[in-house]
């Protein structure tokens, strides 16, 4: 349970230290590839297998840990894109209910007990995301635009679910094998992030600054973690367990977070999402013992 709750804490941290960043007036991609240095290192320097970066390609999982640090980078582009043409509360929503994938998936490909009360959580856990991502406003979507969220759910879902196959089938609570992947992840996304930086100062659009130096190193560690951790608690508990409660917990403390210490208002609507996420933790938590 430590390692959901480390796991929840982190990306949680991770949603605040980017909600810092604008008051900083932090350059996101430049943070973000520093951010990647920061856990790509991290990773490949805890871990003691004795292998060599060289030999990491002939391991079983290093095709499948690429393909998802592609992912990383056009998942965060699409988040940035939705935001700014789609909305950002069609956005969020889009994040999150891309549990269903993994979820899914858990349920049907890895053989996860399907209770009645599982089954009610998870669906109490999406009627929860819509009710703490409603606003006062009814929420117009530019039909132009619908494809970014759309594709930002289907993107953020099949990168839950590959990093759930990976464990499940390769990985198997092997805690160097969970460092190296991540670090192969990391070192994935860092090439294409820095791809985007390069044009950015090549093209006088950004300039370097040590503060987001300073930045990206704090959000690589809280990125490494919150990653590691999720690795670590999917290899304890189910998939269709983890993910749901996971996203919901992170949803719920991070507007906490905004209500208690950026004075962000929550109407009534949204405390009873808060509600319903936590009962539908517990119902998911009963059925897991039962």
């Amino acid at each position: 349970m430590i390692y959901l709750i480390l796991a929840i804490i982190m990306s949680t941290a991770v949603i605040i230290v980017f909600r810092l960043f604008n008051g900083y007036r932090i350059s996101n991609m430049q943070a973000i590839a520093i951010n990647y240095i920061v856990a790509a290192g991290a990773s490949y320097s805890v871990q003691s297998s004795g292998l060599k970066p060289s030999q990491l390609a002939a391991l079983p999982w290093f095709p499948m840990a690429i393909v998802i640090g592609v992912f990383f980078v056009i998942g965060f582009n699409l988040f940035a894109l939705s935001s700014q043409k789609a909305g950002v509360a069609i956005t969020g929503v889009s994040s999150r209910i891309s549990v269903l994938i993994p979820t899914i998936f858990g349920l049907i490909f890895l053989n996860e007990a399907a209770g009645t009360l599982k089954l009610t959580g998870i669906f109490l856990i999406l009627i929860s995301f819509y009710l703490i991502f409603k606003r006062d406003k009814t929420i117009h979507v530019d039909t132009r635009y619908l494809l970014f969220p759309i594709l930002l759910f289907i993107v953020n879902g099949a990168n839950d679910t590959m990093i759930s196959f990976s464990e499940k089938t390769w990985i198997k609570q092997d805690n160097d094998h969970t460092l190296l992947f991540l670090s192969v992840i990391f070192a994935t996304s860092l090439l294409f992030a820095f791809g985007i930086v390069a044009y950015n100062l090549i093209t006088g659009k950004r300039k370097p600054a040590w503060k987001n130096v300073w930045a990206g190193i704090i959000l690589g560690l809280l990125n490494f973690g919150s990653t590691y951790y999720f690795l670590r608690a999917i290899s304890v508990f189910e998939v269709s367990v983890v993910v749901p409660v996971q996203n919901v917990s992170i949803v719920s403390l991070s507007a906490l977070t905004g209500y208690l210490a950026f004075k962000e208002r929550l109407r009534n609507i949204n405390w009873l999402g808060i509600a319903i996420a936590v009962v539908a933790i517990f119902l998911i938590a009963i059925a897991r013992t039962s």
